[in-house]
């Protein structure tokens, strides 16, 4: 996604030669562009930080806008085969193979909780294929008895962990990742659609991955994700939105570490993502996106993680609350609807809105008396699940119009050790960059993590308000 190089780009040279004294260039002085000598390092620095300001601007949009293109996934995926291979041409994918279902699958009789279980997910996914991208896409319970079953195994407070034993022994640390504890009804449920997605996965090894999906077809998606980037090493893009937590916290610095792009979307007060933990501390994984009532990205101060929420909570978490905030997004984001030059999305704020939900669960559940359940008094039986008929979808989530599919950056192109690059000051490293005979074309591709560590900040030049504290340069601090 980083679009903006310097060769033949004549509105980042007129903004040189300006800074230069100079005025607009002619075609004339096109012809001739300065050296590399002509031009001083302070001006390939100010040159170096515009171009990183609109890098982390449009991954910002990128973000929002693959985030709805993605969540048109979650609804297609609600329909029957026809209708899903109608939708996926009318929009220029292709279906591979057939539409998954649990009764296709070898683990359709998996015993989840010690007795034979109808599927908690609903029992459908899919893989789709357009221009250079592949989509993994996991239905969210659509059937009263797996509505049921979902809410039971969410609410359960023991949320019975398991060993991740689909890691097969030519994976890099297989060893340490089988060691890892997921949910045990995530894990088992996954396993009724996994030997068809990577069959399907397969057959396409060069387009760019992503998965998606809602509330348990999200948590399902975390586990794909993981799976895929595991035994084939290719990059993985993750969208989910109100998904449950999955794993402990080994099980979140093991993905984050093999799927960096993940992305995990919230309606302020949907209490799914609220849960499973109380006996054993699950973590959600990913950059968190928040939104609040009216579809505006939430403050890292403002986000909370009650284990405390009532039966009203429960509208916040359908496909149409996610919908209508998603369409918000859109609008904020869609420059012909803006009047100013901001990013429609706080790049920062998708690092350190994670980590404040983590840290508001953790104090939420050390004020939750012992042998108390904060949902006991929910009647869960009352809560019903969202029912749409297909030959409703049209009219229940009018099509978002999209723009065409660009590559997106990948987060390690953005964020330094979790704090993007446009928050490091980088008059602070002249000489490290070593910009004076580096060419134009060259400057923002030549500028990666390995040449700008956190490590070699000065210490008054630190952002310790952006950086995680597992990650200052403490050896510094102690010299």
């Amino acid at each position: 996604m980083l679009r903006m190089t310097f060769a033949g780009m004549s509105g980042l040279m007129t903004m040189l030669l300006m800074a230069c004294g100079g005025s607009a260039p002619t075609v004339a002085v096109a012809e001739n562009p300065p050296s590399v000598t002509q031009l001083s390092v302070q001006e390939k620095l100010a040159a170096l930080e515009e171009s990183i300001d609109e890098a982390v601007k449009e991954f910002g949009l990128d973000v929002a806008t693959n985030a709805v293109r993605m969540f048109r996934h979650t609804i297609w995926v609600l329909a029957d085969e026809d209708t899903i291979k109608d939708k996926l041409a009318d929009n220029r994918y292709e279906l591979v193979g057939e539409v998954i279902r649990d009764t296709n699958q070898e683990g359709s009789g998996i015993d989840i909780w010690g007795v034979e279980s109808p599927p908690m997910s609903g029992g459908q996914a899919y893989v789709a294929t357009t221009g250079d991208n592949l989509v993994v896409a996991f239905r969210s319970t659509d059937s009263d008895d797996g509505w049921e079953l979902t809410l039971n195994v969410l609410t359960d407070i023991r949320a019975y962990p398991t060993k991740i034993d689909f890691i097969d022994d030519s994976v890099p640390n297989a060893k340490e990742y089988r060691k890892i504890n997921v949910h045990a009804g995530f894990h088992n449920e996954y396993l009724r659609y996994r030997n068809r997605i990577l069959e399907y996965v397969g057959q396409h090894p060069d387009k760019d991955i992503y998965v998606t999906g809602h509330s348990l077809g999200g948590a399902l998606a975390v586990l794909s994700s993981f799976d895929i980037a595991a035994h084939t090493q290719r990059p993985v893009t993750v969208y989910t939105f109100g998904q449950p937590r999955v794993g402990g916290k080994k099980f979140r610095q093991a993905y984050e570490e093999l799927v960096p792009d993940n992305y995990r979307v919230v309606v302020d007060g949907d209490p799914i993502p609220r849960i499973p933990g109380m006996l054993i501390d699950y973590e959600h994984v990913g950059k968190l996106l928040q939104f609040d009532g009216e579809g505006a990205q939430l403050a890292p101060d403002d986000i909370q993680s009650s284990a405390l929420f009532q039966l009203l909570d429960f509208p916040k978490h359908v496909l149409k609350s996610y919908y209508a905030s998603l369409r918000e997004l859109q609008s904020s984001c869609d420059p012909s609807n803006s009047f100013d030059s901001d990013p429609c999305l706080n790049v920062g704020w998708l690092v350190t809105a994670a980590d404040a939900e983590r840290e508001s669960s953790r104090k939420a559940w050390q004020v939750v008396p012992k042998d108390s359940i904060p949902w006991e008094n929910i009647p869960l039986d009352q809560v019903t699940i969202e029912k749409i008929p297909v030959d409703k979808l049209p009219t229940e989530f009018p099509e978002l119009k999209m723009p065409p599919w660009t590559k997106m950056a990948p987060v390690r192109k953005i964020f330094v050790d979790n704090v993007p690059i446009d928050a490091i000051p980088l008059d602070s490293l002249v000489d490290k960059l070593e910009l004076e005979d580096t060419p134009l074309d060259g400057l923002l591709s030549d500028f990666s993590v390995d040449k700008l560590p956190v490590g070699k900040l000065p210490l008054d030049k630190l952002p310790l308000d952006k950086i995680p504290v597992d990650k200052l340069p403490l050896d510094k601090f102690r010299k």
